[in-house]
């Protein structure tokens, strides 16, 4: 009996020395949520409005044939930029329906001469970078009113399937705690240098979302001028 026992101890160690772990959470991250599927929307106060850069190009680029003094950087922009005109007539637009939050998850590279300059927008939050070197880079700092920003960072697992996100990284704290300090006004209560798994919502369309160019009464682009 005692042999048995002694095998059978060696039998579970080699069972725990081969098994994987370290995937063992992925796993059961998948499997909760192939049970749980995909469930009925639900009620929601978060609008997504999508900006294209295309178009945001396509008027500057017209602007720089007009203006060369200008120096645009469009063909080194790698990021979105912010030309100020749109944007701040895009806030005003946002703003009428008076958003408890507004965040920008695209990281704004270029910012065009000058701060904000309609009406103050003290509840806008911006994306924030960690670059290869592990280093926090902020936005452009005209767009800054404190520490209004959070890196939009993501960090897929092994298999390129994005499961959890880190709330601190690299000295900088990420967008969804940014935005969570902002609107909660309490401080969480986590371990925050632990990632938390993502709760999946949904597929695209789980959240409604318009074209920016949707919110103007007419397109902003109009013979090559806004409206």
């Amino acid at each position: 009996m005692q042999q048995i026992g002694f095998l059978v101890r060696i039998a579970v160690c080699t069972v725990f020395i081969f098994l994987p772990l370290q995937s063992m959470d992925q796993w059961f991250y998948d499997r909760i949520f192939r049970l749980k599927g995909v469930g009925l929307l639900r009620p929601t106060p978060v609008v997504l409005v999508r900006i294209n850069d295309a178009k945001l190009y396509q008027y500057l680029a017209v602007e720089k044939n007009a203006r060369p003094e200008l120096e645009y950087p469009i063909e080194h922009s790698s990021h979105s930029i912010w030309y100020r005109e749109f944007y701040e007539k895009l806030l005003d637009r946002i703003q009428a329906d008076k958003p408890k939050l507004v965040v920008f998850t695209s990281f704004y590279e270029w910012v065009e001469r000058g701060k904000l300059t309609g009406p103050t927008f003290p509840n806008l939050v911006f994306s924030a970078l960690v670059n290869e070197e592990f280093k926090l880079i902020p936005p452009p700092s005209s767009l800054l009113s404190g520490q209004n920003y959070g890196f939009n960072n993501i960090f897929p697992d092994s298999d390129n399937i994005v499961r959890q996100s880190k709330l601190i990284y690299s000295s900088g704290i990420s967008l969804a705690l940014k935005v969570h300090q902002v609107l909660e006004k309490h401080p969480v209560d986590r371990d925050l240098l632990e990632p938390i798994w993502i709760d999946y919502r949904g597929p695209s369309g789980s959240y409604p979302n318009y074209d920016a160019w949707e919110l103007f009464e007419e397109s902003p682009f109009k013979e090559g001028r806004f409206a």
